[in-house]
């Protein structure tokens, strides 16, 4: 029998997959930052979702600091709340691509296509 498939688990997968990717581009770099946006105060259901959500990818890179980081690299994990709205999303990720350097953001709320004049 199948598992459940949930987005947060799709967002799990994908920055693991990411973390699999990263050692050839960071080799300049002291520490890895990677952010997210999560609607922690959107609507019910997302809030619910994107607590433990978030909760796990701290996780996730907690674990992966323990066993070294990337190729000795520790990560950083930066999250903001984007209240499950494009147009708020649209500015976090703008705050966290201009304040904070990330390799890369997991963003929910966002089209790519919203997103596409800024990378």
């Amino acid at each position: 029998m199948r598992g459940k498939r949930t987005p947060g688990g799709r967002l799990i997968l994908s920055a693991i997959l990411i973390l699999s990717l990263i050692p050839a581009v960071v080799a300049a770099e002291e520490t890895i930052t990677i952010g997210a946006t999560l609607g922690m105060t959107g609507p019910p259901p997302i809030a619910k979702a994107s607590i433990p959500l978030d909760i796990a990818l701290k996780d996730c890179f907690a674990i992966a600091n323990e066993e070294g980081g990337i190729n000795g690299k520790k990560i950083r994990y930066v999250m903001k709340d984007d209240q499950y709205k494009a147009e708020v999303g649209l500015r976090v990720f703008e705050e966290l691509i201009s304040s904070e350097n990330p390799l890369c953001v997991l963003a929910r709320a966002l089209p790519w296509l919203w997103l596409w004049p800024l990378l």
